[in-house]
């Protein structure tokens, strides 16, 4: 048998150090997260927070400490700041993107020696385009990048 998870868990993602899984369970609306043991890898749960309506993909900065949720229904990505020392996530703030947000992906810095963010893109599947938002200086806090991006279409 696995490991018990929230109802349709449907993504998850491993923090930089490998101590700390987070899964995000669409069915319940909630990110769990779990310590993984050091010298077997086996996760076991801490925690569980609301994550909005029908969250579906994570992704965490470089540094591990910021972690992104896409909310599908409320066309919304969320942040929380994430403890590394507990696991303990904190909701921060959520930022608009367009309809049905289905993709989310993060673009590093390409500064190696500071592994921050420097923009998130999610793909809208209803408006067919793709939201850019940019993480303010410090706090991580998205904001969106007008105009959205059309999909489908090569970009220059």
């Amino acid at each position: 048998g696995g490991v018990a998870t929230g109802a349709l868990p449907s993504d998850a993602v491993i923090e930089p150090s490998g101590r700390y899984l987070f899964v995000v369970n669409s069915g319940d609306d909630s990110v769990s997260t779990y310590e993984l043991a050091p010298t077997t890898g086996v996760p076991s749960l801490l925690s569980s927070v609301a994550a909005g309506d029908r969250p579906t993909m994570l992704a965490l900065d470089g540094t591990g400490t910021r972690l992104y949720v896409n909310e599908t229904s409320a066309s919304e990505v969320e942040l929380f700041d994430v403890s590394l020392s507990t696991g303990a996530l904190t909701r921060v703030e959520s930022a608009r993107t367009r309809l049905e947000p289905l993709f989310l992906t993060l673009v590093p810095s390409n500064t190696p020696a500071r592994p921050r963010l420097r923009n998130a893109y999610v793909a809208n599947s209803l408006s067919n385009d793709i939201s850019m938002l940019e993480p303010q200086a410090g706090t991580g806090q998205l904001s969106k990048v007008s105009p959205d991006l059309p999909s489908g279409n090569a970009l220059s």
